[in-house]
């Protein structure tokens, strides 16, 4: 669970885009009153409008963080409070590649992932493949597939923890295998490549999950973007 302790709508909805695609939904409280309510919900990240921090927010932050060993605190906006003990603080105005680096710098990632990477351009699978094969940490073991057919039997045999799955290919589509996964409950982590990909084929999509979409070929596609997007899919779903 996420807590987020801000009355700032830009702020909200910074939070909101930025863990859309996981399946953590964050908690707001809008309000310092909410706050009590909030971590009943037992949250593992909190991060906290330092405004607030008058002494009994204080109290209670430091009572909740010290019961609750596995917690997170992060603070937004100027570090206030040093009798608070912060996990990382979040400046403002915030910035998705600096708010990443903060999460991954004192939240563990896995150390080893299972990737399967299904995509009808073999150079497309030659370039992530050979990408991922030689990191170290994390560690990758890469399968690949060239058409929707193939991939999903892999999906099915070699049990990835995480799918980049491109939505236009031969003998069975991205969106055919997406929906064939939710046909059999099977729930992966999913990057799926989208190019000229209609809206319509987009909702179409959402109706079976809500996997991350990356333009194929765009700036987020880049290949320490996509390792930053597996770790925080894995992390948070």
């Amino acid at each position: 669970n996420i807590l987020v302790g801000d009355d700032d709508n830009k702020i909200i909805q910074f939070f909101t885009d930025f863990f859309a695609d996981t399946k953590s939904i964050p908690i707001f409280c809008r309000s310092k009153e909410d706050l009590a309510q909030g971590f009943q919900m037992k949250p593992e990240l909190i991060f906290m409008k330092t405004d607030w921090l008058d002494n009994e927010v204080k109290e209670s932050l430091s009572e909740y963080s010290g019961t609750n060993e596995r917690t997170k605190c992060f603070a937004i906006g100027q570090h206030k409070g040093a009798d608070v003990k912060w996990d990382g603080v979040v400046e403002l105005p915030l910035d998705p590649k600096i708010f990443r680096q903060i999460l991954f710098s004192v939240i563990t990632s896995p150390k080893h992932i299972k990737l399967l990477i299904i995509d009808d351009e073999q150079g497309v699978l030659d370039l992530f493949k050979d990408f991922f094969e030689n990191r170290k940490e994390p560690e990758f073991e890469v399968q690949t597939a060239k058409d929707g057919l193939e991939g999903y039997n892999k999906i099915e045999s070699f049990k990835p923890d995480c799918l980049i799955l491109d939505v236009k290919m031969p003998v069975r589509s991205g969106i055919e295998v997406y929906a064939d996964m939710y046909k059999k409950g099977i729930k992966i982590p999913t990057i799926i490549f989208i190019d000229s990909t209609s809206p319509d084929e987009i909702s179409k999509i959402r109706k079976y999950g809500v996997p991350a979409f990356v333009e194929k070929a765009g700036p987020s596609s880049a290949m320490n973007e996509m390792l930053a997007l597996i770790k925080k899919l894995l992390i948070f779903s």
